[in-house]
């Protein structure tokens, strides 16, 4: 009974059937921010069920998938059927994330070291449990709570000490709030770029910082997104990604300053790099239907409208909108070149 129950919510939350191998044994597909999350429902009638089938079964749907042309990562959990759950978990141990449902006791089995919930589907399941033991209040469904986690990756990690370390220096050095001083160690003078040739302050001026404020607000906004773009390029792509956008935004700014004759504008900071990764993963969030992990479009574009606008509002000036807008530009660019979306060959599955 529960068994057919199943199969109509999945089927009214969004799921499709897929492959069914036998009798007692089918796979259920939805997709979700572009990856697709794969149920296999099978019941356990003690012949012995095992990993290799429940793998079996995700090679042919991803098979199947890629011959679809679908894209998106593969996340794959097995639900068994079991009148004797510890048996069915000895057989399946080991091979794939797998809950179980007790039909003697009419009950959910998630052990600890499997997933607490898998699109709403614990929800799914225990309500229709409850329904059949006779419980007339319905299991009220989760609220969803995000919470950002940042990790750490290696490439961004180094990019931010080494910006805090050159603030660092420069503080112990002299003032960092002073213009000239900024311009003796890298910052850019626009009036010295043409006259004297000093091109490598395109660079050199993105890691440094006029006062901590500066500092913090850029450091915190490339904590807070770099990482996911790391991990979507890889390493040395987002590295390539990022010094392109700082050295093509400042050349920007530079050029933006002498068409309006503001050439004794002194000008440092990361922000038109870290505006290079929000454009990078403006374009992976589109490439991936408004989302990307914990990042949504809104959230990018919100925070580009927003920061421009204080740019052009701010009275007390100093913000190098031009900067912002050219990193944002060669950042969307650069990761138009670089950022291949993956399809389900590429993703381990089982």
């Amino acid at each position: 009974m529960v068994f057919g129950q199943l199969e109509q919510q999945l089927l009214l939350h969004g799921y499709q059937k897929g492959i069914a191998i036998e009798r007692g044994t089918a796979v259920y597909r939805r997709q979700y921010n572009g990856d697709w999350y794969l149920v296999c429902v099978m019941r356990d009638s003690g012949n012995n069920l095992g990993g290799g089938t429940f793998s079996e079964i995700m090679e042919q749907e991803a098979d199947l998938l890629y011959r679809q042309k679908q894209g998106g990562r593969i996340f794959p959990l097995g639900l068994v059927f079991s009148r004797d759950v510890p048996a069915s978990r000895t057989d399946c141990s080991g091979h794939f994330a797998c809950w179980y449902v007790d039909e003697t006791r009419n009950r959910l089995v998630i052990y600890e070291d499997q997933p607490g919930d898998f699109l709403d589907l614990r929800y799914l399941i225990e309500n229709i449990l409850s329904q059949e033991s006779g419980d007339s209040a319905p299991i009220q469904k989760p609220v969803r709570r995000y919470v950002r986690a940042i990790r750490f990756t290696p490439v961004n990690t180094a990019i931010l000490l080494l910006n805090v370390i050159c603030f660092i220096w420069l503080e112990w050095l002299g003032d960092t709030t002073d213009g000239w001083f900024m311009y003796e160690h890298g910052a850019m003078l626009i009036r010295q770029m043409k006259d004297v040739h000093e091109w490598y302050r395109l660079f050199t001026s993105t890691f440094l910082h006029f006062g901590i404020s500066h500092l913090i607000n850029n450091m915190v906004v490339l904590l807070y997104l770099g990482d996911n773009l790391e991990r979507v390029l890889g390493w040395w792509k987002y590295l390539l990604l990022y010094f392109v956008s700082a050295v093509g935004s400042s050349a920007i700014s530079c050029l933006w300053y002498r068409m309006n004759g503001n050439v004794q504008v002194v000008s440092a900071g990361a922000s038109g790099a870290i505006f290079g990764v929000v454009g990078g993963l403006l374009y992976i969030v589109i490439r991936n239907h408004g989302r990307l992990e914990d990042i949504g479009g809104i959230q990018l574009i919100l925070l580009i409208v927003f920061t421009l606008y204080h740019g052009i509002t701010s009275l007390a000036g100093g913000v190098n909108n031009s900067a912002h807008i050219g990193g944002l530009l060669v950042g969307f660019f650069m990761a138009l070149l670089l950022y291949r979306k993956k399809t389900v060959r590429d993703e381990t599955v089982g």
